[in-house]
């Protein structure tokens, strides 16, 4: 991944997070799967603002496999192509949703 760069991500599955007590409980969860694809956007008409993500690596999660907890984190916030925060109440456009499947994130490393 290329710090600063807006990336597509196609086959993913978004859910709304089940109420849990954790560090950080996040209002959405974005699973990626063996076939998840996410490719550089060169040309983005879309400006993100300056969030933070930090995707956590395989050895990251080998270390903690035997805390008995889920491995997350939560540095910035995903916002959506029409500028609606997932925490807001959300009105989708569902049938868009599963026609295009796929989200657009701004990922700026944290260093």
């Amino acid at each position: 991944m290329i710090p600063g760069s807006t990336y597509r991500l196609n086959n993913y599955f978004g859910s709304k997070t089940k109420k849990v007590y954790r560090v950080a409980d996040p209002d959405v969860t974005i699973a990626f799967s063996w076939n998840s694809v996410l490719s550089v956007l060169t040309d983005s008409s879309v400006r993100f603002p300056e969030d933070r993500f930090r995707f956590h690596g395989y050895e990251e999660f080998e270390a903690a496999c035997d805390l008995k907890g889920d491995l997350f984190d939560y540095i910035g916030h995903i916002r959506l192509v029409n500028e609606q925060t997932l925490t807001e109440d959300l009105v989708l456009d569902e049938n868009e949703i599963a026609s295009m499947r796929r989200i657009l994130i701004h990922v700026q490393t944290y260093e």
